[in-house]
């Protein structure tokens, strides 16, 4: 994809239009189609829209320029269409409305007790049945959310689904937003809007990793106008929904501290950690027991499947002990590979890049990974400088769709055989190689702070190549 977006020399207004339209359909009939699609149509609509973002990135160095209205409306079009259609994949969306309802109706703790406690409950048949006996693993601020939203609810499934469908909606839309404001390009509009993960998976699967992104995207913007407490309590408010927003501290800590000094970074770094504390102090220590309800799975996408599970049995270990293990040793590798990406980055003009690496690290290394993950970092990754950045989010928001859309499909062999090798062995391995030539093209050395000029003139949305 890279190679194609680079040899083109850039579309003309006209084709630009076409080649964007092109992805909106694409995405949006995913959407409808759902898994009722060939699966070579689905792989091939899957492929269409990252070829348009960097064909249109490409275009926008050498001044052409997709009208930005087009972009709006078709990503308008394609949010309203993922909000009216009922969730198409993940179940998600109905464990959040229960655990929403433990607390508004039931008064319990979800992070004490689980689904299956509550039998009676005419949301629990909604929820996975694999997920009907597991505590939250979400912070306390969406579990409060989610209350929120099922007292409105009440017994309606429909406004239930709505709400969170919503919300998804409104944390992208404000996302898109900040995108424009600070790069003025549509292909970054583009790469975040019509984009079959952010519509197909976190808007319609009503995701919260929606707000996860916008936390981490708002707390990246303030931490370059030097407002650092404001920084520090919005990273934390997104770390209250999901934990995984922690990895940006490093990177934006060492970021702040090497261009404005100690003393701000120790702000941001202070209110970070006080108010994630009171959040989990709040609900008390069961809610950090409860995060580790994902040690004994693995998914399809993760690089980890290259580890035999047969081992286990020459170790003399169950699975879910062996996943356990590795879930441990991939929890060491993340924070060392964030640690070192911060370190790589800090003298960046910007710190977009270094939060969208911390992040990419979970995606990378972690056992358990879902596509809808990728909303972590896109919002950022919109505005990240250089090609290599544009072709990692590409390729990274291919893979993943394109591994579990043929996860459920029955394919002849040896088609399903080769699959399954590329898609669980093959692919993670050029997720991971991808992502060490970015790790490898950082500033690197000790940089010296640029000033707060060069800041406030450098946009991150520029496109040029590092």
């Amino acid at each position: 994809m890279g190679r194609l977006a680079g040899a083109t020399s850039g579309p003309t207004p006209v084709r630009a239009a076409i080649l964007v339209s092109l992805a909106a359909v694409a995405v949006g009939g995913l959407l409808i189609a759902d898994r009722g699609a060939p699966i070579g149509a689905s792989i091939v609509a899957l492929l269409v829209p990252p070829v348009a973002w960097l064909v249109l990135a490409r275009g926008e160095e050498h001044g052409v320029r997709v009208d930005v209205r087009l972009v709006v409306a078709l990503i308008a079009l394609l949010m309203v269409l993922a909000v009216v259609l009922p969730p198409r994949g993940s179940k998600d969306i109905w464990s959040y409305v229960m655990y929403g309802r433990m607390v508004s109706e039931h008064g319990a703790s979800p992070y004490s007790q689980v689904p299956n406690d509550f039998p009676h409950d005419p949301f629990l048949h909604y929820v996975g049945s694999g997920w009907r006996d597991t505590s939250s693993v979400y912070g306390p601020v969406f579990i409060a959310v989610s209350a929120v939203g099922s007292r409105i609810a009440g017994d309606s499934a429909l406004v239930a689904r709505l709400f969170q469908q919503l919300l998804a909606a409104g944390a992208v839309s404000a996302a898109l937003v900040l995108v424009w404001r600070r790069s003025r390009s549509p292909a970054a509009l583009a790469l975040l809007g019509i984009n079959p993960i952010v519509i197909g998976s976190v808007v319609n699967g009503g995701h919260n990793d929606a707000l996860v992104g916008l936390g981490v995207l708002a707390a990246a913007l303030l931490a370059v106008r030097r407002r650092a407490a404001a920084a520090g309590v919005v990273l934390a408010l997104a770390a209250l929904v999901k934990v995984t927003a922690l990895l940006v501290v490093p990177p934006l800590a060492i970021w702040t501290a090497l261009h404005f000094g100690r003393r701000v970074a120790l702000r941001f770094s202070t209110a970070t950690a006080a108010l994630v504390a009171a959040g989990y102090a709040v609900v008390g220590p069961k809610a950090f027991t409860a995060l580790g309800a994902n040690r004994s799975v693995q998914s399809r996408a993760s690089v980890w499947q290259l580890v035999p599970h047969h081992l286990a049995v020459t170790v003399g270990t169950s699975r879910s002990e062996w996943l356990g293990l590795l879930s441990m040793i991939s929890f060491v590798a993340i924070v060392v590979l964030v640690l070192v990406t911060a370190w790589r980055w800090r003298g960046a003009l910007e710190p977009t890049t270094g939060v969208v690496l911390a992040l990419a690290s979970f995606v990378v290394l972690g056992v358990y990974v879902l596509p809808w993950y990728m909303a972590w970092m896109l919002p950022t990754a919109c505005l990240a400088p250089g090609r290599v950045m544009r072709v990692f989010a590409a390729v990274m928001c291919t893979f993943l769709p394109i591994v579990y859309a043929v996860k459920f499909r029955a394919l002849p062999n040896p088609v399903e055989t080769g699959w399954w090798v590329f898609g669980a062995y093959v692919g993670p391995v050029l997720i991971v190689g991808l992502f060490c030539v970015l790790l490898a093209r950082s500033p690197g050395g000790a940089c010296s702070a640029p000033r707060r000029s060069d800041l406030s003139a450098t946009a991150p949305g520029s496109t040029g190549s590092q």
